[in-house]
């Protein structure tokens, strides 16, 4: 049986780094184009109804959505800290970043925007990896329907690919958490990656993830970085050009001047969001 229908792909905790001192956000609808008129609690956003929910028999269930808030416990308070701490130097350690990367691919496989691309995985993983215990487990339950099969393997793959030697999927070689003036945004979709994870890529590249509204995790190519008020509005357009129905401000005259300028970026299409994408991290890379 069920307990929940409000399920959210992002977690509270997390939006709850981008918040104003009222706890709320200002939220810019992309598929409205408008900015909400009012402003939004963590618990109304970025969630779906009944998203992780599946039917067995005549039955719900929703232990997926329990196995999600199992794992959001066990990284809140660690993501927290690494949100919190005055002393980035102390979180810079393997133990920290490591949880850090754990949070991200969660993040990635439960975003329902990347379901065609954790699908591609899934297909991939199954034929190279048939004995990871994920798997094993839905062999033992018989014959499910595809989009249930689907929404059981994605919190047991993203662990089983954690763990897995052979697919290098560890914290990013070279890596700096830095604290900013400037304000990130937060997005239903909210990891920016030079070139997106397929079934022989891993998270140990480029890749940039805001933790809060002025700090962020960069996952570099070399320990000579740049980050300037130029890159991280770049880091906002981007967020919201790959976002699929939502990005959030604390700020909403910070909100509306984005709204504006994205104006010009909102019909790229996919190839011209490539080269912005790698001018981004060419920059952030660059000597």
């Amino acid at each position: 049986m069920k307990d929940s229908e409000r399920h959210h792909y992002i977690p509270e905790f997390y939006i709850k780094g981008f918040v104003n001192d009222s706890g709320k956000l200002w939220v810019y609808d992309k598929r409205k184009d408008t900015i909400c008129k009012e402003t939004k609690s963590p618990k109304q956003i970025f969630f779906e109804w009944d998203l992780n929910t599946i039917k067995l028999g005549d039955e719900d269930f929703d232990f997926i959505e329990k196995s999600y808030s199992k794992t959001d416990n066990i990284l809140a308070n660690h993501i927290i800290n690494i949100r919190d701490a005055d002393d980035i130097d102390s979180i810079e350690d393997v133990t920290h970043i490591g949880h850090l990367t754990t949070f991200i691919a969660q993040l990635f496989w439960r975003t329902p925007s990347n379901e065609k691309i954790t699908r591609d995985i899934l297909t991939f993983y199954r034929t190279t990896k048939p004995e990871w215990e994920s798997f094993k487990a839905m062999d033992k339950l018989g014959t499910l329907d595809n989009e249930t099969r689907e929404k059981l393997l994605r919190p047991l793959i993203a662990m089983d690919v954690l763990r897995d030697r052979e697919t290098n999927l560890k914290s990013p070689l070279k890596y700096k958490i830095l604290q900013t003036k400037e304000t990130f945004f937060i997005s239903d979709n909210p990891i920016l990656f030079r070139k997106t994870p397929t079934n022989k890529d891993d998270f140990s590249g480029s890749l940039i993830f805001p933790i809060s509204k002025q700090r962020v995790f960069l996952g570099l190519d070399s320990m000579t970085y740049k980050l300037g008020r130029e890159q991280i509005q770049l880091i906002n357009i981007l967020l919201m050009l790959q976002s699929d129905k939502s990005v959030a401000c604390d700020n909403r005259e910070c909100l509306q001047r984005y709204v504006n300028g994205f104006q010009h970026f909102k019909e790229m299409s996919q190839d011209e969001k490539a080269v912005i994408t790698n001018k981004l991290f060419d920059e952030i890379n660059s000597n």
